[in-house]
């Protein structure tokens, strides 16, 4: 702490650690520029303590002025009156006005910068004629804008009457679409929705979405929002039909909703396999593929992803292959079965029966001695981890090599995660891998 009777050094160690106690010092050391500049350094508001002539430094005056532009009052007449340096001090901070020359007080571009700065409170430093001219202008300004938002309101409520009113008409025709999920989906278009798919296939392959982390596949866009609006009727206003019937009334929001609108639609679409990971809270939790046949002998095959038992969105993975195709079965299986740190092995996988209706006799019971006898719940006698489901190599050449294949990497994979495992571990809860075909749908539309 300094007083007035403190040496040069003492003030001026004082003031570069605390620029107010320039207050304290001795009428002389105020007038000292080394210890002024450090103090005005520190704390730019100590130039009010400063003499006069300092205050008349063009350097010291402007550092306190460009630190906080409230400072421009503390410097002397010949500064402020520097029309230079006051217009800058006004544009950041408009009451400095009233400090400025007479000049710049009947400038009414910089009276306007000022007023719209600092409000009304700077008016009272300027002429009359300025003052009137710059508030009826702000009140023109204020009458236009009222103006702007009344008709913004007026042309919003026509546009709401103009989409009701459209609406009404439509569903005075169409009534009979509006009652559930089922209904709606005859709105669909054929040639719109085979654009749709081709569209997203094409997008999928340019973006090679399937070398795509699995988790990031959660939040790209797929099918889900283009077959909503597929749904709306070309009399109305797509976005006013979208919230008032699809979401508000008929609740069509998510993944579920778009297969759901889909198997309803009067399109052919199929089942054909579910891949799980059953009881565990991971980002992909399965994985379900299905074909929609828009034209005869030309199906798309499409894959949902399911996000804690609920389908984020749908991709069309493969296009125009015909109904007996049995190498799709191949293609699904390289697509699912993936093992690695990302993928884990599902531990439920269940084909539809109907795809193998077009193998013939011979293949039929290859694959129903195969999948009836050697695929089911399996744990080992031994005390041992329990670790895979068995395949017959002397079944079906390719499809072996593939089950095999995943079998044991799935194998190799939950040995090397048991070592480090919890009990709430993902891996920890494959007990075993179920494999079957099921003769009950794999999927059913719902109308709630």
């Amino acid at each position: 702490m300094i007083n007035k009777k403190s040496t040069r050094l003492e003030v001026l160690k004082a003031v570069k650690e605390d620029g107010y106690a320039l207050s304290k010092a001795n009428i002389t050391f105020r007038d000292d520029y080394e210890i002024v500049l450090a103090s005005v350094s520190w704390n730019s508001e100590s130039i009010k303590y400063a003499s006069e002539r300092l205050k008349d430094n063009r350097k010291i005056a402007i550092k306190a002025i460009q630190a906080d532009s409230r400072n421009f009052k503390y410097a002397s007449e010949r500064i402020r009156m520097n029309d230079k340096i006051a217009i800058d001090a006004i544009f950041s901070y408009g009451l400095n006005l009233k400090f400025s020359s007479m000049k710049l007080k009947k400038n009414y571009t910089v009276v306007k910068n000022a007023y719209q700065n600092a409000g009304l409170d700077v008016l009272k430093y300027t002429t009359k004629e300025i003052k009137m001219k710059i508030l009826e202008e702000d009140y023109l300004e204020e009458l236009a804008w009222n103006k702007k938002v009344k008709d913004r309101e007026i042309k919003e409520k026509f546009i709401e009457e103009t989409n009701a009113k459209s609406l009404l008409t439509w569903i005075k025709k169409n009534k009979q679409f509006l009652k559930t999920k089922e209904t709606i989906s005859k709105l669909i278009n054929g040639n719109e929705l085979n654009k749709v798919l081709k569209k997203n296939f094409l997008e999928n392959k340019k973006n090679n979405i399937n070398n795509l982390p699995l988790v990031s596949k959660l939040y790209i866009e797929g099918l889900k929002n283009s077959i909503f609006k597929l749904l709306i009727p070309e009399a109305v206003n797509a976005d006013y039909f979208e919230d008032k019937i699809i979401k508000d009334k008929l609740y069509i929001y998510d993944g579920y909703d778009a297969v759901d609108l889909l198997f309803f639609s009067n399109f052919q679409c199929e089942p054909i396999a579910d891949f799980t990971l059953r009881d565990c809270k991971i980002a992909v939790s399965g994985l379900f593929y299905f074909s929609l046949e828009i034209k005869k002998n030309s199906k798309y095959l499409i894959k949902a992803y399911l996000h804690r038992e609920n389908i984020r969105d749908i991709f069309v993975i493969k296009q125009s292959y015909r109904e007996n195709d049995k190498s799709i079965i191949n293609f699904i299986l390289k697509d699912a079965l993936k093992i690695d740190d990302e993928n884990p092995p599902w531990d439920q996988v269940i084909f539809n029966k109907n795809i193998f209706l077009n193998f013939e006799n011979k293949e039929k019971n290859k694959f129903k001695k195969i999948w009836q006898q050697t695929f089911k719940d399996h744990n080992p006698k031994s005390n041992k981890k329990p670790l895979q489901a068995y395949w017959n190599r002397t079944s079906i050449g390719e499809w072996t090599d593939i089950m095999d294949n995943y079998f044991l990497r799935s194998a190799k994979l939950i040995r090397k995660l048991n070592k480090n495992l919890d009990d709430d571990d993902v891996y920890s809860k494959i007990q075993s891998i179920r494999v079957w075909i099921s003769e009950s749908p794999l999927f059913e539309p719902s109308n709630k």
